[in-house]
């Protein structure tokens, strides 16, 4: 596995950790804003229903190696988390997502600079060869996101009812300049 309990990921004043049990706490209080799960399954503005469906399930996933979760700080204050999953580490590919911030970071250049560290770690440190991105197609916001990223719409899933953006090594270079720069003006893509 490519991935160590104390992985951190950080440029300038944006911060991932791996998640640790001990911020369930942090992480409840922050998700309590209903804005942020009005695409999700689960009523996860909801304390209990949090620790349940989102973050005691990130840590069996990461604990069963399908899924990375990351905690992702702001000048030193907890915002939200991304994660990789559905890890394939023998055909090199894996997706991100799962990914949320309070609505303050909402339209800032949060999104794209947490989308350059982690792309820039899955293409340059982890040498995988595919990202994929899975984004709920009611969810304009992550949509608009995922293009002004620069990162291509390659088709549909039914099952999971998403729209598939994906980013091969090929691409890569073009897309860090589009996000590098992007995330320098501060005015980075809105929520995924």
């Amino acid at each position: 596995m490519i991935f160590k309990q104390d992985l951190v990921l950080s440029t300038r004043d944006v911060v991932l950790k791996t998640l640790a049990s001990d911020t369930i706490d942090s992480f409840t209080s922050l998700a309590a804003d209903k804005k942020i799960w009005q695409h999700a399954k689960y009523a996860l503005e909801q304390p209990d229903i949090f620790r349940q469906r989102w973050f005691n399930k990130a840590l069996c996933q990461m604990q069963a190696g399908t899924r990375w979760p990351f905690a992702i700080e702001c000048a030193q204050e907890l915002v939200g988390s991304s994660s990789y999953y559905d890890i394939d580490s023998e055909r090199k590919c894996l997706n991100i997502g799962y990914t949320w911030y309070h609505p303050k970071f909402w339209g800032t250049y949060l999104n794209s600079t947490v989308k350059l560290l982690l792309l820039t770690y899955a293409f340059e440190t982890a040498k995988y060869h595919s990202v994929g991105f899975s984004v709920d197609k009611k969810n304009q916001r992550s949509c608009a996101a995922m293009r002004k990223l620069g990162i291509k719409k390659i088709g549909m899933s039914l099952k999971r009812n998403s729209v598939i953006f994906a980013l091969t090594k090929d691409e890569w270079p073009t897309i860090k300049i589009h996000l590098q720069n992007i995330s320098q003006t501060k005015e980075g893509a809105m929520n995924e």
